[in-house]
């Protein structure tokens, strides 16, 4: 019995130090402002959406729509300046879109 209860100390407390919710990948956040944001990490923070090194995308530069952003930015595409940490209400968030690190990585 005493091995079972170790094992499940162990899992539990396995559990506690790996709970996070911080992302650390890029993202695209559409918020009901119709500002689409990209950023490498978001976490949630109470009614908070944070994002680090957070660029509005002012123009899509896109042939078929939001998500040929996930692979990279396009010719096109134009980015505001970059925000170091930019925080959106949840309650603004209308999506998360996960992206693909490598083509974001010089522009973030």
């Amino acid at each position: 019995m005493n091995e079972v209860n170790e094992v499940s100390n162990e899992v539990s407390n396995e559990g506690v130090n790996e709970v996070s919710n911080e992302v650390n990948r890029t993202v695209l956040v559409i918020a009901s402002s119709s500002h689409v944001w990209v950023g490498k990490t978001y976490k949630e923070e109470g009614a908070w959406l944070i994002l680090t090194n957070a660029r509005c995308v002012r123009t899509w530069g896109t042939t078929s729509g939001l998500h040929e952003l996930v692979g990279g930015p396009t010719r096109k595409t134009v980015l505001d300046d970059m925000a170091p940490i930019l925080m959106v209400a949840m309650t603004a968030v209308i999506a998360i879109v996960p992206c693909q690190d490598a083509p974001w990585e010089a522009h973030l």
